[in-house]
């Protein structure tokens, strides 16, 4: 029992090894690894009991990402950005919580040490000349911080243009019932959208690559030319338009419901007149009747041009191929 034990974990080892072999390492030349400096201390593992385990309590990472990634931050910004600030921060882990977290047999480690680092607040302005701020730190990876902050500032700015602009203007003025949302998200794939596992893999890695090349001036997110008119050629995106419609009553649902869609359809063509043709994304229009019945349609579009998919599923597929050549 105990050999055929043994050699499953061995297994276990080789295979978890030969997967990290094979991972692509995007940021093997960063040169960030933090100098492990501060208080040396010993700490019982969690599972192992008597083992004791010897950490560094501080990891201290002292890159300067400004210096560093100066190029690729002067084209994000058009070199006119100003730095804000510059704080050195300090994030301790509760002492009273290491042992329960430090394990040997797993990666746990990280999560018992503190971690001194430094923080950097870079000042910008948008492609409409909004201000706008991006927080990095030297802790994590420089690309992923870029992700973040488009995805949770460049990103909400522009669902709150589409959705105050467009779905307000033409479904708002159709019905006072309507409830809609508005979201922007980086274009993706998911293997329940393709059928050949080949192909799958070679598109997600095209886009990893995309992303992780975000550290470098040659595949820098032009943030400085970003406006809710042009981010389908400054970044790869989809946006999803959802509208809800209640209260109405049953004798007249079919001809305001014609009537809401001939509105998403005129929405649609202001939209592309807007953005030139580019604009990748989906309209769901979720009906709800007053006696009852909830039909649901879908406008597609890749590129500014309506299509048919078979399922919903299928459009981050389409999607993904209509930026082959442009950023991937």
């Amino acid at each position: 029992m105990k050999k055929t034990a043994f050699v499953l974990v061995t297994i276990l080892i080789i295979a978890i090894v030969s997967a990290c072999a094979e991972r692509p390492t995007y940021e093997s030349e960063r040169g960030n690894e933090p100098a492990r400096t501060g208080e040396y201390v010993e700490v019982s593992c969690a599972c192992c009991d008597g083992h004791v385990l010897p950490i560094y309590e501080t990891r201290v990472w002292d890159t300067d990402y400004v210096e560093r990634y100066e190029d690729t931050i002067n084209v994000m910004f058009d070199y006119d950005w100003t730095l804000l600030s510059t704080e050195e921060i300090y994030e301790e882990w509760c002492r009273e919580r290491i042992e329960e977290y430090l394990l040997c047999h797993l990666a746990y480690r990280e999560r018992v040490r503190s971690h001194d680092f430094i923080q950097w607040t870079i000042e910008y302005r948008d492609g409409n000349g909004n201000i706008g701020h991006v927080v990095l730190n030297n802790r994590y990876r420089f690309h992923f911080q870029v992700q973040s902050h488009v995805r949770e500032n460049a990103f909400a700015y522009i669902s709150e243009y589409y959705l105050e602009n467009f779905v307000n203007t033409y479904i708002g003025e159709a019905s006072r019932a309507s409830q809609a949302r508005v979201s922007v998200r980086f274009a993706s794939v998911n293997m329940y959208t393709i059928d050949v596992r080949e192909r799958f893999d070679e598109l997600r890695n095209k886009v990893d690559e995309y992303q992780a090349l975000l550290r470098t001036p040659d595949g820098a997110i032009r943030l400085s030319e970003l406006t809710p008119a042009n981010a389908f050629s400054v970044t790869p995106l989809k946006i999803s338009i959802s509208i809800s419609l209640d209260g109405y009553l049953g004798a007249d649902s079919y001809s305001f419901e014609e009537y809401i869609m001939s509105k998403a359809e005129n929405m649609m063509e202001s939209i592309n007149y807007f953005t030139n043709d580019t604009f990748r994304g989906s309209i769901t229009i979720n009906f709800y009747r007053a006696e009852g019945g909830n039909p649901r349609r879908w406008l597609n579009y890749v590129q500014g041009e309506r299509i048919h998919v078979d399922h919903q599923g299928r459009l981050g597929w389409y999607i993904v191929e209509s930026y082959i050549g442009i950023f991937w």
